[in-house]
């Protein structure tokens, strides 16, 4: 379904000594191992300044001059419309290196179209065209619009406003402003997507703690525990306008962000032609700042590229050339439901023969004093994994 035009009909790039030579660039042996590490699953823990979009991008201009894919068959996906304008520059402007230079063949159709090119773009860009590709399996239609936050939350005030069920209490039994629980609902909305919970389930956990501590003799000190089951009461209360929440989407055909990762995990685990094809489509994937990916991420890109095969969901989908790039200290969606502690577990989502990380420790954007100071107020802040090593100077 997909085209993939043919491989070069030599490798251009034997060893890594072609690739310095091709690129005109010197590499660390840290680099050179991450560029031209095996096509099997790879984590990468990446220091500040290590060089990581150029260790990316050379990468792929290994790949491709080795022979091993076709730019078109690469995927590389990022955070920010910036970092990944960034990246796909680098790609190209190197790829066009080897083509300039005669090492790449080109492909009749690429002579008429122009040169293939890898798809580069936002962990959420891709999320939305899977939805769009796949959505309507799962009863979502293709023309589903977004909705940007300040739409959301003209929504969610709407909710609020006319919500006729019991409303939360404050701390000293007045009713919560309209502003407090529109911000709490768009945030709960947003939790139970990026940890695909459902907020029937927080209903019901809710409502199973409350009576758990109703049937304890001695609860503890009255004002803790009138606090404590207060939070929970409101909890439910916002699960409820969250339920409300989605049902008025769904019969106005818009999504929010919270949706579409949500909505293409889904698709990752229940639609096997949406795994096939894009695993015919993307022979290599590389995850940039993984360590910032939500639990809803991880799950996709387990379900999409990950080994299932064990499970007998999808028989015959063995390991994917998925490579992670990403730093335990540099984490910082940490409130929207990412963790660092992905990094450390790669390799059970996405298991191989050889599951030891890679290092690009060698910093390349500051000198020693301020590494060095760096490190020292990093030390403390979080326990890491013995394998988790400060940036050094070259």
């Amino acid at each position: 379904m997909f085209p993939v035009s043919r491989l070069p009909r030599r490798p251009a790039l034997r060893d890594a000594d072609d690739l310095v030579a091709a690129l005109q660039t010197p590499f660390s042996d840290e680099q050179l191992a991450a560029i031209t590490a095996p096509l099997e699953p790879t984590v990468i823990i990446a220091g500040a300044g290590t060089g990581k979009t150029t260790v990316m991008a050379a990468r792929v201009v290994w790949l491709v001059g080795s022979g091993q894919v076709r730019p078109e068959q690469v995927l590389g996906l990022t955070f920010t419309r910036k970092a990944a304008g960034e990246l796909r520059e680098r790609m190209r402007n190197r790829l066009n290196i080897l083509r300039e230079r005669k090492l790449i063949d080109l492909t009749e159709q690429e002579l008429l179209e122009g040169a293939s090119e890898p798809t580069v773009s936002t962990y959420h860009s891709y999320a939305n065209t899977l939805v769009k590709d796949y959505g309507l399996r799962l009863g979502i239609e293709q023309d589903a619009q977004m909705l940007g936050d300040a739409q959301a939350w003209q929504l969610v005030a709407q909710i609020v406003q006319y919500w006729d069920g019991e409303l939360p209490q404050g701390g000293k039994g007045e009713a919560a402003s309209k502003t407090y629980l529109v911000k709490q609902v768009l945030k709960l909305a947003g939790e139970c997507a990026e940890h695909l919970v459902a907020p029937q389930t927080v209903i019901e956990f809710c409502t199973a703690q409350i009576a758990a501590y109703e049937s304890l003799s001695t609860p503890g000190p009255r004002k803790t525990a009138n606090d404590t089951l207060r939070q929970l009461q409101t909890k439910i209360i916002l699960a409820r306008m969250v339920q409300r929440y989605a049902r008025v989407k769904a019969r106005m055909q818009v999504l929010d962000y919270g949706d579409l990762i949500a909505l293409a995990a889904r698709i990752a685990r229940d639609v096997p032609q949406a795994v096939q094809l894009e695993r015919e489509r993307y022979k290599v994937v590389l995850l940039d700042e993984f360590q910032d990916t939500s639990h809803a991420q991880l799950q996709l890109f387990s379900d999409l590229f990950g080994t299932r095969a064990a499970e007998g969901e999808h028989p015959g989908y063995g390991e994917h050339p998925v490579m992670a790039v990403g730093d335990p200290k540099q984490s910082i969606y940490g409130f929207r439901g990412a963790s660092d502690g992905q990094l450390f577990s790669f390799y059970r989502y996405f298991p191989t023969a050889d599951e030891t990380p890679l290092y690009l420790t060698v910093a390349w954007r500051n000198d020693t004093a301020i590494l060095d100071a760096a490190n020292l107020i990093a030390e403390p802040l979080k326990t890491m994994p013995g394998w988790v090593r400060a940036s050094q100077p070259p």
